[in-house]
């Protein structure tokens, strides 16, 4: 059970599905019994993934509209919908590309003469290097970095410091030599996510560096290349 007022959205949203319906029918409806529906609309609990995905699925929202993710869409668009299932990427990634990322940069920032440069450009730019093995590592770093800050549990820096390495290792085997060598932690708990936050900032300036502006080919919006 959750503590009162946490993701009020959720529970807004969910009584906003269900105006106009029976909560009978509508708990028939999602496989669950009057109670349990009753918990999800008062806000006394909220929902595990499967049944979150339940509720979006018979009520035709999306998950990030449910539980009040920013410029999520309540309804979910079947383009965008095959691109998270092609891709991956969540809802919420997809409709920053399609939306925010797609008004051009102001103030005249940009590679000239390229004025009406778009931040999905420069996404467009980073993920089409040839230098592949680099931006994996640049993404796995970065992923690394935020788990450690805010994933281990820092009561307990052993169980703490043996998730990091599990995840390291699934995630990051590049640079897994680093942080633990002949079988010795070389890093602290407190350590690791600066030091993957520096490692993620060495693989993008190789990019960078790397990257030729005569490979990456751009037209900006209405003109053909």
């Amino acid at each position: 059970m959750v503590k009162e007022g946490k993701m009020p959205i959720f529970k807004e949203r969910l009584n906003e599905l269900l105006e106009g319906k029976s909560i009978t029918k509508f708990a028939e409806g999602l496989g669950m019994s009057r109670q349990t529906l009753g918990f999800y609309l008062n806000g006394d609990r909220i929902p595990d993934i499967k049944t979150l995905q339940e509720i979006c699925k018979y009520c035709g929202v999306t998950a990030d509209w449910l539980i009040g993710m920013p410029n999520s869409v309540k309804k979910p668009d079947a383009d965008a919908q095959a691109v998270c299932n092609y891709t991956g990427l969540s809802g919420y990634a997809v409709g920053l590309m399609h939306d925010a990322f797609q008004e051009p940069m102001t103030g005249g920032i940009g590679p000239l003469p390229y004025r009406n440069w778009r931040p999905i450009d420069g996404l467009d730019l980073l993920l089409s290097t040839e230098n592949q093995e680099a931006l994996a590592a640049f993404l796995n770093s970065i992923a690394v970095a935020v788990y450690c800050a805010n994933g281990p549990d820092e009561a307990d820096a052993d169980e703490g410091l043996n998730e990091v390495e599990s995840f390291i290792r699934e995630n990051s085997p590049s640079v897994y030599g680093i942080f633990k060598y002949d079988g010795t932690y070389n890093l602290v708990p407190s350590q690791v996510a600066p030091f993957f936050e520096y490692q993620a900032q060495l693989f993008l300036s190789k990019i960078i560096r790397e990257r030729q502006w005569d490979d990456y080919k751009y037209s900006a919006p209405g003109e053909e290349e």
